[in-house]
């Protein structure tokens, strides 16, 4: 597989430090070592509050889903989609940005690595749209 292009996320929040670590998506269910990482989990939709609605116009193959989604990882500990961005592959130029900016609510994990190649992947929990910030809580494979 193409390695596929990670999420957009802008870390506001003041105790946590996710440098080196990049957003491969969210997910609602819990991830568990019998089945970590899965290639498949990158090119599912994510239930945002308001999907994209533009097509993906011939898709790249390194979007699996069609779309980049930008996120801000706020203060308070929410975490609030912004923006899709929607690249058409047949021009460089051309791209089209959805804003959204609503809050992503309920329980979900962000998926995070060094890399798409990266063998170690960080689930951070958000419990009713607020992101645990105790890091036992995360769940690191392997």
């Amino acid at each position: 597989m193409t390695a596929q292009a990670p999420d957009k996320l802008r870390n506001d929040h003041p105790r946590i430090d996710l440098r080196g670590l990049r957003l491969f998506g969210l997910l609602r269910q819990t991830p568990i070592a019998a089945h970590p990482f899965d290639v498949a989990e990158l090119t599912d939709t994510f239930d945002y509050p308001t999907p994209p609605t533009a097509p993906a116009i011939r898709r790249l193959t390194s979007l699996g889903r069609g779309y980049i989604a930008h996120h801000i990882l706020n203060a308070d500990g929410t975490l609030t989609v912004t923006h899709f961005e929607i690249p058409d592959s047949t021009t460089s130029s051309r791209v089209i940005v959805e804003r959204v900016d609503e809050p992503v609510t309920g329980d979900f994990w962000l998926v995070m690595r060094s890399g798409f190649f990266d063998d170690k992947t960080t689930y951070i929990p958000f419990r009713t749209g607020k992101l645990v910030e105790n890091q036992s809580k995360w769940v690191i494979f392997p």
